[in-house]
């Protein structure tokens, strides 16, 4: 780091990264700074007079975010890029001159600018973020209605009160989550100049029924038309480039990928998709039943999110992946096979299903990863099967009708929060391969009776594991060495089973005068005698079958 005045600059010295005093009032910006970098003078509420130099060609995210005395700043000619929330709670500024050199303007870039009235924007610019201009008197003062910028379409402010909107001849852009919350728009007609349409463009249950993409259109933004509710109709012109709806599929695909990237209630998937992208049927509460067909390798992140009418799937054999919360808040939904062709359940998959009764999960599974299953409070019976290693966080958490866990012996890890709050759970077995129950594992279990800890000495017990389980009556712990087995204790000593022993922290929340732990012949002093296990009053031996 170079120290030049009150300035801190990258070892290269092309770089603003920060200020001695954040109580300076005027900064002159050396020439040869290239980029005022992320949060350079965020803060420094006295600020009044910026000297930017010609060479700087980037301001860096939130650069002069809640610089409150700023009230007029020359950006000069150079500058190409405006990051993210840059002058963001800038409260004095009332007047911005976007230069020429300008291609593209982050999110949040003005949020916040009160008295912002003035803005300018040149031609130049290509690409506005999603609230760039929010809570600015400019936007305020707008009228309710479109708000262009230049060819850019900014936001559609207020409710469409017209059930067919047409942009004007020239849109080359509609920017992220333009039409948010527009509520009562059924038809839009897209003009051929458009080129892009940006992320959640017309996100949030619009009444929109059909969309028609031009040839012009070379980009389409994640959830684009994600909770279009009503949406049934989808096509895409002829001789674009990019995208196709072919064999009358009522989707988007792209061309390139093989990839849908966005669907609909009356979508056929076509047997040449390979890949449903990320959120291509996020929210798609008309969506009763689709048919995969075994061309597809891969599920994206959120396909299937919150498609409500979804009462079951067949996942093809060949689908190697499943996305993050692909299939989650499906609460419809009451079967499904996952097959064996997949090797990692992805957080959050299923999380939500709250109808979701049975699942079959394969040999092939070598991870649950975190809230896997959360919240599927129908589901009676889980198996582990033979391969899986790791049960994430939260993976079963609110599972109340889980009354069955058969844990196959292989798993090592059952993370925290794991099966917390599976009130219906009566007893469970953890196998000899674990070596780590982590904190809070089995929280709430409020109907455990019996749990058979593994028999060895090479596993970790995490804080309060069976924390708030009032019902539970036998620990059974086949081990004849425990010596290695750790404890997470806790600084409480009281009639929880509980003790301080270094930074080393364990299970409390067991009513040790209730529950007993049973322990293999000749062992009962060694348990005793043992920091953690210790603390039980009733140690008993086990008795023979």
């Amino acid at each position: 780091m170079i120290i030049k005045g009150n300035l801190k600059l990258s070892d290269d010295g092309k770089t603003v990264i920060g200020v001695i005093d954040k109580s300076v009032s005027s900064v002159e910006i050396p020439e040869g700074v290239i980029e005022i970098g992320d949060n350079a003078f965020d803060g420094c509420t006295k600020l009044i007079d910026v000297k930017i130099p010609k060479s700087v060609k980037i301001i860096g995210p939130y650069a002069f975010c809640h610089c409150s005395s700023i009230y007029i700043i020359d950006i000069p000619n150079s500058v190409k890029n405006i990051g993210d929330s840059a002058f963001a709670d800038c409260t004095s500024l009332t007047h911005i001159d976007i230069p020429d050199s300008v291609k593209e303007i982050g999110e949040s870039v003005f949020d916040g600018c009160y008295f912002l009235k003035t803005i300018n924007i040149p031609d130049s610019v290509i690409e506005i973020g999603d609230g760039a201009f929010e809570n600015t008197k400019w936007y305020n003062l707008h009228p309710n209605g479109p708000i262009y910028i230049n060819h850019i379409l900014y936001r559609y402010k207020g409710r469409v009160k017209t059930n067919l909107f047409e942009l004007k001849d020239g849109t080359s852009v509609i920017c992220k989550s333009a039409f948010w919350k527009c509520g009562s728009l059924k038809n839009i007609n897209l003009p051929e100049s458009l080129i892009k349409i940006g992320e959640f463009a017309f996100y949030s249950r619009i009444e929109l029924e059909s969309i028609n993409i031009p040839k012009s259109v070379k980009f389409i933004g994640l959830g684009a038309f994600s909770k279009c509710k009503s949406l049934s109709t989808i096509k895409v012109e002829r001789n674009n480039p990019i995208y196709d709806s072919r064999d009358k599929s009522n989707a988007i695909i792209e061309t390139r990928t093989n990839t849908l990237i966005t669907g609909c209630k009356n979508t056929i998937i076509p047997d040449s998709v390979t890949s449903i992208g990320d959120s291509a049927f996020y929210g798609c509460i008309g969506l009763t039943n689709i048919s995969i067909p075994p061309s597809v390798t891969s599920i994206g992140d959120s396909v299937f999110w919150g498609c409500t009418g979804l009462t079951t799937i067949s996942i093809p054999s060949c689908v190697k992946s499943i996305g993050s919360c692909a299939f989650g808040d499906c609460r419809g939904l009451k079967s499904i096979t996952i097959p064996d062709s997949v090797t990692i359940i992805d957080g959050s998959t299923f999380s939500g299903c709250e109808n979701l009764k049975s699942i079959t999960i394969p040999e092939s599974v070598i991870e649950i990863c975190d809230y896997a299953f959360h919240e599927c409070n129908s589901l009676k019976r889980i198996i582990i099967p033979i391969n899986t290693k790791i049960i994430g966080r939260f993976a079963f958490e609110g599972c109340t009708s889980l009354e069955k866990i058969e844990i196959n012996h292989s798993l090592t890890e059952i993370n925290s929060y794991a099966f917390k709050e599976c009130t219906s759970l009566k007893n469970i077995k953890i196998p000899d391969s674990v070596t780590e129950i982590g904190d809070f594992a089995f929280e709430e279990c409020i109907s455990l009776e019996e749990v058979y800890l593994p028999d060895s000495n090479m596993y970790t017990l995490g804080r309060q594991v069976f924390c708030g389980c009032k019902s539970l009556r036998a620990i059974h712990s086949p081990a004849k060495d425990i010596n290695n087995i750790q404890f997470h204790y806790s600084a409480h000593d009281n009639k929880f089973a509980s003790i301080l022993l270094g930074d080393r922290f364990t299970l409390e929340g067991l009513d040790i005068d209730k529950c007993t732990l049973y322990v293999p012949e000749g062992t009962v002093n060694m348990y005793r005698e043992h920091p953690g296990f210790g603390k039980f009053k009733n140690i008993e031996i086990e008795p023979k079958e």
